[in-house]
């Protein structure tokens, strides 16, 4: 049978956070406040991943969804330069893409079935060598790389370039 010594050796209430704490005879003070640092930490860690992944499932607003915008389908076939990379003409562009004096210019997107693709201003040889729907709007054309590296000739998607409305 435990004794009421016994019990208040073990257990102290704590007045000012009007909760109860377990002591551990011969812890010191120090080792507590690492453990409750530890344990707020580990918390607001947890807290903030789970208001992000419920955050992503907002219906209201889709980051990956293409934007508004005038609209320019990619026509088929896309020569493949190299790797995974794939080149799309568009001259009717050319005045607002990336240039060598102006490297971060175009404000185009890229979407694959409606969804959007990225990063832009993606330098070529990354696009080659990695592609995964980096992008890059130079010049007069576009070079390009599907979602999942398949061969955008023969994955059946449709490919949009998008200019948004509004300048961003």
């Amino acid at each position: 049978m435990t004794t009421v010594t016994e019990i208040r050796s073990i257990s102290l209430f704590c007045a000012t956070s009007s909760s109860f704490i377990i002591i551990f005879p011969g812890a010191k003070l120090a080792v507590y406040k690492i453990v409750g640092g530890i344990a707020v930490l580990l918390t607001s860690f947890w807290g903030t991943l789970f208001m992000l992944d419920t955050s992503a499932d907002n219906p209201i607003t889709d980051p990956s969804a293409c934007p508004e915008g005038q609209k320019i389908a990619l026509t088929r076939p896309f020569p493949v330069l190299e790797g995974h990379a794939y080149k799309a003409a568009l001259p009717s562009l050319a005045n607002l893409s990336d240039s060598n004096a102006k490297l971060f210019y175009s404000p185009a997107s890229l979407c694959e079935d409606n969804e959007i693709l990225g990063p832009p201003h993606t330098f070529h040889a990354e696009i080659v060598k990695t592609g995964f729907g980096r992008f890059s709007h130079f010049g007069d054309s576009v070079i390009f790389s599907s979602s999942d590296n398949s061969d955008p000739n023969s994955n059946g998607r449709q490919y949009v370039i998008v200019i948004p409305s509004k300048r961003r």
